[in-house]
């Protein structure tokens, strides 16, 4: 318990009581801080505790001196500073627990943070793994560089070539049922797909060197004599794009051009293979030509030739799974299968985008063209459901995403008959995609499934007043009143009719809607609620409103008729 004995001892108390309570208040405001930036400030608030004690004690020493002869000056002293260390001691202990928390919230998130950039870095190094060993795997299955145009480089059996190459011509030779052939039990058709068979493994195990230009020749020769027009077109095409450095190529496309004209099957396409031979592309690089010829091959003009392109393209990836447009390749064979009905194998090749090419641009399409065939082909309504949701988390920006938004409402609508879900879902696309043309449509169907599918009027009246809310001044929102206004009157709710009527005709008085509204509530007047009075009220607004219409002359007769009773 402090003593004091005058005015003065008291004063004294006050200052130093004043200068506490100022660095208290300052220093709860530096704890309220979340920045540890704020820590050194903290400190120095506290240093400046004491430096303001400090002048405090020197002060009261200074007033002691007066005031000496009248107060117990070492109780006095005593107090003072047993007060300012129990006040020190508490904002050093806050100061630490203060501090101690930050400190341990900086190393959480730092470690969180840490955390998250080593599992990033993990997926990166994996990816780059993989594209590694895919390049590692290229380059052994080609035995040279991926895009290699130096075929002599290739090292093969010379010998076994040459020997390999004779076979090939003795096939030719043979090909008119002669020589060793001619003692075979097959059926000529089997023995001409078995020799051509025979002569493209050759090409096969030597592409594109050794002497596979001349044999590709041999192999264009034999499908024009067994009239096999359109194999010999796609393998004459194949020579234009993949043999522009052999010697024998100037000679062999006079020679196929001349002979092309002559048989009526290419008739229509002569200007084409033309043009195709002009336009060839001479880069250099067997890969860029054999890309060429794939893209050429999937909008070809000749339906038999156009076939061949899934089968094709399987064997380019084979030989350059590296090659930069690999994915647009294999959606490509997606496209294809998609639109020749092969649902299952469009499916799986627009996965095998998004598995091995993760960024590419075609992947938002991938996913969501997996999810059509799953509603529009294979019927599996609830895991299109799942995909388009799947595609509008991932892809929220895409251009796409509207239109996966809209199936959602749709699939539970019209497919799976879950009429509440379908509710939630067409509000949800009508808040999202508000200026969206599909937007009215949504809130349209929901009010729709609501009174004829869940028998819940009110709720539908309110759909159609938030449509007339939200898109004022629009044909919808005058359906919309007018539509609500023949619900309640469905319902027998005479009233509640009239106001949704007298609502419309209130807001769009010159409109269809508004003129039809007013012609019912009319009647409700007279056939339901047998409000005469009410009703000629009407009959005359609607002579007042819409003179020389139908609704007047029928509207004139009525009130003829009711003024004669």
């Amino acid at each position: 318990m402090f003593y004091f004995k005058n005015l003065n001892e008291v004063t004294m108390l006050k200052k130093s009581m004043l200068f506490l309570f100022l660095n208290i208040l300052v220093f709860f405001i530096i704890l309220n801080a979340q920045d540890t930036t704020h820590v050194s400030s903290l400190t120095d608030s506290l240093n400046q505790v004491n430096i303001q004690a400090e002048t405090a004690k020197k002060s009261t020493n200074k007033n002691k001196v007066i005031a000496d002869k009248e107060i117990r000056p070492k109780q006095k002293a005593v107090d003072i500073l047993l007060l300012r260390q129990s006040i020190k001691d508490s904002l050093q202990f806050n100061f630490n627990e203060k501090f101690n928390q930050q400190f341990d919230s900086l190393v959480q998130d730092f470690a969180q943070k840490q955390q998250k950039f080593l599992n990033k870095y993990n997926i990166e190094r994996e990816q780059y793994a993989h594209k590694i060993k895919t390049l590692a795997d290229s380059l052994k299955r080609v035995n040279s560089s991926i895009y290699s145009l130096e075929p002599a480089d290739k090292d093969y059996d010379k010998v076994f070539e040459s020997k390999y190459f004779q076979y090939v011509i003795e096939l030719k030779e043979n090909n008119k049922k002669q020589g060793f052939f001619n003692i075979l039990k097959f059926g000529s058709s089997n023995i001409i797909e078995y020799k051509i068979q025979e002569m493209m493994q050759y090409v096969n195990y030597y592409f594109p060197g050794a002497r596979c230009a001349e044999v590709q020749d041999l192999i264009i020769q034999v499908l024009l004599e067994e009239k096999k027009y359109s194999e010999a077109e796609i393998e004459f095409i194949k020579f234009i794009y993949f043999y522009i450095d052999a010697n024998n190529y100037a000679n062999v496309v006079d020679k196929y051009k001349n002979q092309l004209r002559k048989i009526s099957y290419y008739k229509d396409r002569i200007p084409f293979i033309i043009k195709t031979i002009n336009i060839v592309s001479k880069d250099p690089d067997i890969a860029i030509r054999y890309y060429t010829f794939i893209d050429l091959l999937n909008s070809y003009p000749n339906e038999n030739v156009r076939e061949k392109f899934p089968e094709e393209a399987k064997q380019f990836l084979s030989l350059y799974p590296g090659f930069e447009k690999t994915a647009e390749i294999i959606f490509s064979i997606a496209e294809y299968h998609r639109i020749n009905k092969s649902s299952q194998k469009a499916y799986i090749a627009y996965g095998k985008v998004q598995t091995f090419f993760p960024e590419n641009i075609l992947v938002p399409q991938c996913l969501f063209n997996q999810a059509q065939i799953e509603e529009n082909e294979l019927k599996q309504y609830k895991k299109a459901i799942e995909k388009y949701r799947g595609f509008i988390n991932k892809y929220p920006n895409d251009k796409l995403v509207e239109k996966a938004a809209y199936r959602i409402p749709e699939i539970y609508s019209n497919n799976l008959k879950d009429w509440q879900k379908a509710v939630e879902a067409y509000k949800n696309f009508s808040v999202k995609f508000k200026d969206s043309d599909q937007a009215i449509v949504c809130l349209q169907k929901a009010a729709q499934v609501l009174y004829k599918e869940i028998k819940k009027v009110e709720a539908a009246v309110e759909i159609f007043e938030l449509i007339d809310q939200e898109y004022p001044n629009t044909k919808a929102a005058r359906d919309a009143l007018y539509t609500s206004g023949d619900l309640y009157a469905k319902q027998k709710y005479y009233k509640s009719a009239i106001e949704q009527y007298t609502k419309l005709f209130t807001k769009y008085m010159q409109s269809e809607q508004g003129r039809k509204g007013m012609e019912h509530t009319a009647l409700i007047y007279l056939e339901k609620l047998e409000d005469k009075e009410n009703a000629l009220k009407i009959l005359n607004m609607i002579i007042e409103n819409y003179p020389g219409t139908q609704s007047a002359k029928q509207a004139e007769k009525r009130l003829e008729s009711l003024t004669k009773e």
